[in-house]
C-alpha cells in the first residue's frame, strides 16, 4: 500500500501540481532518493527473513528500489504530457534523466548493501533504524546547511545548479555509490565465507 501511495503521490500528484517545473533538474535528480528509501527498507525485511542470503537480498532490494523509481518517473513524464497535451513528447534532459536513473541504481545498491552489513553486524531492526536516521540527517543537512555556509560558498554552489552541473554531480555520485556498494558486497561475501 505504501508503494502505491508513493508512486501515486510522486508519479501523479507532484507532476500534475508542478507542471513543466517537474522537469527542473533539481527535481529530476532528487527523485533518485525514492529508490534509496525503498531499497534500504526492503533489504532489512529480507535480512530478517534469511540473514545468510545477504548478497541476493542486496541485489533484489536495489533493483526493487530502482524499478519503483523508474515507474514513478515514467508516470510523472506521462502525467505532464497528458496535462499539457503537447504535440511532441515533453521530457527532462535525457542526460540528466540518465544520471538520475544511474544514481538511483548505484545509490540503492549502496544503501541496500549498507543495510545488509548493519543487519549482519547488529540486527535488521537496528539497521533499519540506522539507515532511516542517517537519511533524515542528510535531508536535515540539505535543509539547514546551505543557509549557514559563507556567501561565497553559497554562490559557488548556486553556479553548479545548472542542468550540466547537476548531471555531472549525478554521474559522480553514481560512481562513488557503485564503488562503495562493491566494497560492501565484497565485505559481505567475505563475512559469509568466514561464518559458513
Amino acid at each position: 500500500m505504501v508503494h502505491l501511495l508513493v508512486i501515486a503521490a510522486f508519479g501523479l500528484l507532484v507532476p500534475w501540481w508542478r507542471g513543466l517545473d517537474f522537469f527542473d533538474p533539481i527535481v529530476v535528480l532528487s527523485y533518485s532518493a525514492i529508490a534509496f528509501l525503498f531499497a534500504s527498507a526492503a533489504v532489512t525485511q529480507l535480512m530478517a527473513q534469511d540473514p545468510a542470503r545477504a548478497i541476493p537480498a542486496v541485489i533484489a532490494s536495489g533493483l526493487h528500489g530502482w524499478s519503483l523509481l523508474a515507474v514513478t518517473l515514467l508516470l510523472g513524464i506521462a502525467t505532464v504530457n497528458l496535462t499539457f497535451r503537447a504535440p511532441r513528447l515533453l521530457h527532462p534532459n535525457w542526460k540528466l534523466l540518465g544520471a538520475s536513473l544511474l544514481l538511483a541504481l548505484a545509490g540503492a545498491l549502496f544503501l541496500a548493501a549498507l543495510g545488509a552489513m548493519l543487519s549482519v553486524v547488529f540486527s535488521p531492526s537496528a539497521a533499519r533504524n540506522s539507515v532511516r536516521f542517517g537519511f533524515l540527517l542528510v535531508l536535515l543537512g540539505f535543509v539547514v546547511a546551505p543557509g549557514r555556509l559563507p556567501v561565497s560558498m553559497q554562490s559557488a554552489i548556486n553556479d553548479q545548479l545548472t542542468t550540466a552541473g547537476l548531471t555531472r554531480l549525478g554521474f559522480v555520485l553514481a560512481g562513488a555509490s557503485a564503488v562503495l556498494a562493491a566494497g560492501l558486497l565484497y565485505a559481505l561475501r567475505a563475512k559469509s565465507r568466514t561464518s559458513a
